[in-house]
């Protein structure tokens, strides 16, 4: 009867014996891989929970930040101070996480390091805010101004020229906080509404000559007094049709009239 080789080998009185020591290394050896794989396990392991817990963490840290920004008035983020809270929150709220996580050495740096980026990405959103806001304010004072000379020119039209000046003088005075290319900007817008008030006030009392003295020649058919066409008369300047003209139209030496620009 044919025997397989490893039957013979296993059966044959010629074949090597496993000794006692074989037997022993072979399950060392077996042993320590099984070991290896075990700590390996428990390895990922760890790294699987830092890294939920870093996630969880994060997003309550974004949670904050984002609360807390929609938290801040609109007139509060133009004062500096609020800024520097609300920063000064950031950070507090970042270290305080940071000290709420367990992992690792390197699971700690890479979530410090996230946090820092963070804090950093909201700081720049409350600063761009406050920029903003700042304008906005300013934009909102200069406007006050031109009302305020505006109502002045409407009761006293011989005084536009000075209204003029001290408009002139008000915006001077806030130069610095003047977003850049808005400054000659206002300074028209303030002029021409002041101008159209003092003309204005001067054809609702039908004193069109003094109107007409403020006004450049071309700029005449946009300072008149709206009425029904029924009413149009040799005296009574008809604007069934009016021409639209820009406001600078309406400032003396204001070169607008004569450049053809409209």
């Amino acid at each position: 009867m044919a025997r397989l080789p490893i039957y013979e080998q296993q059966t044959s009185a010629k074949a090597g014996r496993v000794t006692a020591q074989e037997l022993g290394a072979g399950t060392g050896q077996a042993l320590g891989q099984m070991g290896s794989v075990v700590a390996d396990i428990g390895l990922n392991m760890k790294r699987r929970e830092d890294t939920l817990d870093r996630v969880r963490l994060f997003g309550e840290f974004d949670t904050f930040a984002q609360q807390s920004f929609e938290a801040l008035a609109p007139e509060d983020i133009a004062n500096k101070a609020t800024v520097e809270k609300y920063q000064a929150a950031l950070k507090e709220k970042a270290q305080e996480l940071l000290g709420a996580h367990s992992g690792t050495g390197d699971s700690r740096a890479a979530f410090q390091a996230q946090l820092e980026n963070q804090t950093t990405q909201y700081q720049k959103m409350a600063l761009g805010q406050q920029i903003k806001a700042q304008y906005q304010m300013v934009g909102n004072m200069v406007d006050q101004y031109s009302n305020e000379l505006a109502i002045k020119g409407s009761f006293a039209p011989q005084e536009m020229t000075n209204l003029f000046a001290e408009y002139d003088a008000r915006l001077e005075g806030i130069k610095d906080a003047v977003p850049a290319g808005q400054y000659e900007e206002w300074r028209m817008a303030g002029r021409s509404k002041i101008a159209t008030n003092t003309v204005k006030s001067l054809l609702t009392q039908g004193n069109s000559t003094a109107a007409k003295a403020l006004t450049p020649a071309k700029a005449w058919p946009s300072a008149r007094v709206p009425h029904s066409p029924k009413s149009c008369s040799p005296n009574v300047p008809c604007t069934c049709k009016p021409k639209r003209l820009p406001s600078c139209a309406l400032l003396p030496n204001s070169g607008c009239a004569s450049s053809g620009k409209w």
